[in-house]
């Protein structure tokens, strides 16, 4: 065999050996996904999420990524500890400086400043994150979360983070709840009535859910049927106080808002006699509830039918 030839055998040798070492090693940037999307689990395996970080690590490529979340598993490893937090804002440094322009890097950092209440610090952290990763869902979160400590209004970054679709159940969760109370407080219904929604898409067996927001939707926006039915709904899943004293409100309010909207006689009569049926006297009616500006006419209405004696049920 001629020098060129053997040569270019070697070469080509030498390529499908490198082809195959390559094709066997793992592909880093899945293996992060995967340590990324069972940490935002609501109950992670934690060991297999450890075992998918080691291997990313362990290949050629780029570790700013797998440090990120080898951060993540430190603090929840550690329940956010201040051990855990110091250690994961090292392994954060480490992935920042590694590749100053691995946006994760900082939304991360960001959280950590917070738990350490080093808000100057979360800030420019964030800064930088809205630069690199603006619409990145856990940006979102963050810079919510920093906003509602008392630095700016929170909640069109919680908007778009439920619109951004994330996976991580306990954050979304909370960007929820924050949105429907916050919606309830300024008479939206329909953005109210979304995030209660999305609550129930997440844990759509419970009780306290429908319950609560039976009564937030009777105080807020005097709507019995859907009050009734949220407190019917909660008392299928759950029979607790709190949901009875709503339909209690519910099936009383109904009455009374036939009253002053001076509907038939035939009709007012079936429903208080629903009413009293379901709770005799309105003893079970909850006395803070009437306390509402939009309840006034059902407390009106209460007064001329109760013994003045009765007390009515504290919230």
């Amino acid at each position: 065999m001629g020098t060129r030839l053997f040569i270019a055998a070697i070469a080509v040798a030498f390529s499908t050996a490198v082809g195959a070492a390559l094709a066997d090693e793992p592909n880093a940037d899945d293996l992060v996904k995967q340590a990324r999307d069972i940490l935002d689990q609501r109950n992670p395996d934690f060991e297999k999420a450890q075992a998918a970080i080691e291997a990313a690590l362990a290949t050629k490529a780029p570790r700013s990524p797998a440090l990120v979340q080898k951060a993540r598993l430190v603090l929840m490893l550690g329940g956010e500890s201040r051990e855990s937090l110091q250690q994961a804002s090292q392994l954060l440094e480490g992935a920042r400086n590694l590749d100053f322009g691995y946006g994760p890097a900082y939304v991360w950092q960001a959280y950590v400043y917070m738990k350490l209440g080093q808000g100057s610090l979360a800030g420019q952290a964030l800064f930088k994150a809205s630069r690199l990763v603006p619409d990145d869902p856990q940006f979102l979160y963050v810079n919510a979360t920093y906003l509602a400590s008392g630095m700016g209004d929170p909640y069109p970054f919680y908007e778009r983070y439920v619109e951004s679709h994330p996976i991580n159940t306990s954050q979304l969760f909370d960007a929820e709840q924050r949105l429907l109370q916050y919606n309830v407080g300024a008479g939206n219904r329909a953005k109210a009535d979304a995030a209660f929604e999305g609550l129930i898409r997440i844990t759509p067996d419970t009780a306290e859910l429908y319950g609560d927001y039976a009564r937030e939707v009777m105080t807020s926006f005097a709507d019995f049927d859907a009050g009734e039915r949220l407190a019917r709904k909660a008392i299928s899943l759950r029979d607790y106080p709190h949901a009875r004293q709503s339909l209690s409100l519910a099936l009383y309010g109904k009455w009374a808002d036939a009253r002053r909207r001076n509907a038939g006689t035939a009709e007012t009569a079936a429903l208080y006699e629903v009413a009293k049926k379901n709770d005799p006297g309105a003893h079970n009616v909850p006395s803070c509830a009437l306390d509402s500006p939009h309840l006034m006419f059902l407390k009106e209405s209460l007064e001329k039918i109760r013994d003045p004696a009765a007390a009515l049920t504290n919230c």
